[in-house]
């Protein structure tokens, strides 16, 4: 996902979760972060808190997914700079 925002030249700041548990319950969660991200570490950290802080270690699931959303333009050849014009990806 992290190497597909840098392809692209995006940065997200919300990160969403869904889980489907073995009886087919869906749940989805997001968190949206203090500012914009592209790092591995980072995205996967922020999914693992939200699926350790609902409660879904240990259970059976069908399903797990994650997505970021409220993406935004990186200025190419500034990693750090993000434009403030918001990029929809879908």
């Amino acid at each position: 996902m992290a190497r597909t925002l840098r392809k692209k030249n995006q940065k997200g700041d919300v990160i969403n979760i869904r889980v489907r548990l073995a009886d087919f319950s869906t749940y989805t969660r997001q968190r949206k972060l203090s500012s914009a991200t592209d790092s591995d570490v980072e995205i996967a950290r922020v999914g693992w808190e939200l699926f350790e802080q609902n409660g879904y270690v240990g259970k059976a699931l069908r399903l797990i997914e994650s997505e970021w959303s409220s993406l935004k333009s990186v200025q190419p050849g500034k990693r750090g700079a993000v434009s403030n014009r918001s990029v929809c990806d879908r």
